[in-house]
């Protein structure tokens, strides 16, 4: 899932605008893995081992999920520090 997010530049080369969530590993009823990629503004992945990583929920934050998508996704963008982006109002 692409996710535009509030811009960040996190080195003079790198401005974050989106980023890219996958689901790798779920473990019912434990704990579920996501990889996260980082996008420039022209949409290229930026590909430096410290701006791709994966994201563990597990334990409390994983019970918590229940079926609440959103809270999965809130969690997730509050540990990688970002802020998604959202579409203008009508």
């Amino acid at each position: 899932m692409k996710t535009p997010v509030v811009p960040q530049t996190i080195t003079s080369s790198f401005t974050i605008t989106s980023v890219y969530i996958k689901v790798i590993d779920l473990i019912p009823n434990s704990s579920i893995t996501f990889a996260i990629g980082y996008l420039d503004e022209n949409g290229d992945y930026i590909s430096s081992n410290k701006l791709i990583y994966s994201v563990v929920v597990e334990g409390e934050e994983y019970a918590q999920w229940t079926n609440n998508d959103g809270y999965l996704l809130s969690l997730v963008f509050s540990k990688i520090g970002f802020t998604p982006q959202l579409p203008p109002p009508n």
